[in-house]
């Protein structure tokens, strides 16, 4: 016989309620898994296995913890209320990324093949300088 769960429709209750705003009076600055784990005192992974479990709402809970946590910290980020750095680091999970897109783009915004080729010649050679 496997161990018992800890889970109950109290704790799931709990994590929605945290969601839902426990997390500002938990002083949180925005919702996240590793602070609903503490304020239901059990381990993040439990919260992740419980959601594959499909136990209760916890799926459906862990999504708009997800939901609540990237809102918050584009909007805390755009507002300068949030560390720069931390926001970069928390929104690179939800696929943000400030990659710099170096593409060349013609007509129709498609890409322009370039077949240039480029000869590097020495500063003060005979080559370089200026034919009359």
């Amino acid at each position: 016989m496997g161990r018992s769960t800890l889970y109950t429709k109290e704790l799931d209750a709990k994590a929605k309620e945290y969601v839902e705003g426990g997390y500002e009076e938990e002083n949180h600055p925005f919702p996240s898994v590793v602070g609903m784990a503490v304020v239901l005192k059990i381990a993040k992974s439990t919260i992740y296995q419980w959601a594959e479990d499909g136990r209760g709402d916890i799926a459906d809970t862990l999504g708009q913890c997800n939901d609540c946590q990237e809102l918050k910290v584009m909007h805390g980020s755009i507002k300068n209320e949030l560390n720069a750095t931390i926001a970069k680091l928390v929104l690179a999970n939800f696929g943000y990324h400030d990659k710099a897109d170096n593409t060349l783009s013609g007509p129709n915004g498609k890409p322009v093949q370039t077949d240039s080729i480029f000869e590097f010649i020495p500063v003060g050679s005979d080559a370089n300088s200026k034919k009359d």
